[in-house]
C-alpha cells in the first residue's frame, strides 16, 4: 500500500470538494443578489399597486373578503395574503392602524412561520409568532419574482372590471333650470342640460335677471339615464 499516495488522492479530494463548494456559494450569492436587485426595480410597481389598493379601499371597493368566507382567491375578490393559499397579496401594516405596508406571501401551516415582506426597499422573511426578521431566503425570492406578476395583472383587471361595471350601472345626470308659471304650472323659461348643478345654477344666477316669484317660481331640475331614456326629478326650489 501507497500510503504516501493515499493520503495525497485524499487531500487533493478534499481542497477539489472545498473549492467546489466556495464556487458554488459565490453562484449562490451571486444568484440571490441578482433576485433581490429584480424586487428592487419592482419598487414603483409595488408602490403603485399599494397606492391604488388604499384608494380602493376608501372608494368602497372590496379587496379582501371576511369570515366565514374562506374562498381567498383572486378570483373571489381577495387581494391579501393568507396563510391557506399562500398566495401573493397585500400586507396590512398592523392590526391597528390597517394600512397597507407591503406584499408579499405567507408561510403558514407545513410551509413554516415565516411569511415574505417586501415594500421594494425592505426585503425580509417575518417570523409569524414573534415578528422578528431574517433575511429573506433564496426560496422565497424566487417564489416572489415568479408569482408577482400573476398578482399584479390579476389585481388591475379586478379594478378595472369593478370599476368598468360601476360606470356601466351608474345612470347619467344632467341639470337643469326651470321656471315655472305658478298658476298654469307650465314651463315659461328651461335651460340647456349641464354636467353638473352648480352650472345649472350659475346659469340661471347670471342669465336670469329677474324674477316675480308671485307668479313664477325656479327650480334646479335634473334628467336621469340615457339621452333617449331617461326620469325628470325635482332637485330644489330656487
Amino acid at each position: 500500500m501507497d500510503i504516501n499516495n493515499i493520503l495525497n488522492k485524499i487531500e487533493n479530494y478534499k481542497t477539489a470538494t472545498a473549492e467546489r463548494a466556495e464556487r458554488e456559494r459565490v453562484a449562490a450569492e451571486h444568484h440571490r443578489q441578482s433576485l433581490l436587485d429584480q424586487i428592487r426595480v419592482m419598487k414603483p410597481d409595488i408602490d403603485n399597486l399599494v397606492k391604488v389598493a388604499e384608494t380602493a379601499r376608501e372608494a368602497g371597493i372590496p379587496i379582501q373578503v371576511k369570515f366565514p368566507d374562506t374562498n381567498f382567491t383572486y378570483e373571489n375578490g381577495d387581494f391579501f395574503t393568507d396563510a391557506m393559499t399562500h398566495k401573493i397579496g397585500f400586507i396590512t401594516s398592523s392590526l391597528i392602524s390597517g394600512g397597507i405596508a407591503a406584499v408579499g406571501f405567507e408561510g403558514g401551516g407545513y410551509c413554516g412561520n415565516y411569511d415574505f415582506f417586501t415594500d421594494g426597499s425592505v426585503i425580509c422573511d417575518k417570523n409569524r409568532d414573534n415578528g422578528h426578521d431574517r433575511e429573506a431566503s433564496t426560496e422565497h425570492l424566487e417564489k416572489f419574482i415568479e408569482k408577482f406578476p400573476e398578482f399584479e395583472k390579476a389585481f388591475c383587471d379586478y379594478i378595472k372590471k369593478v370599476t368598468d361595471c360601476e360606470l356601466k350601472q351608474s345612470p347619467k345626470e344632467k341639470f337643469f333650470v326651470e321656471l315655472v308659471n305658478n298658476e298654469s304650472k307650465n314651463y315659461k323659461v328651461q335651460s340647456t342640460l349641464f354636467s353638473t348643478a352648480e352650472e345649472a345654477e350659475r346659469w340661471f344666477n347670471s342669465t336670469i335677471d329677474y324674477v316675480d316669484y308671485t307668479e313664477m317660481s325656479a327650480y334646479l331640475m335634473k334628467t336621469v339615464g340615457d339621452e333617449d331614456n331617461y326620469d325628470v326629478f325635482q332637485v330644489r326650489k330656487l
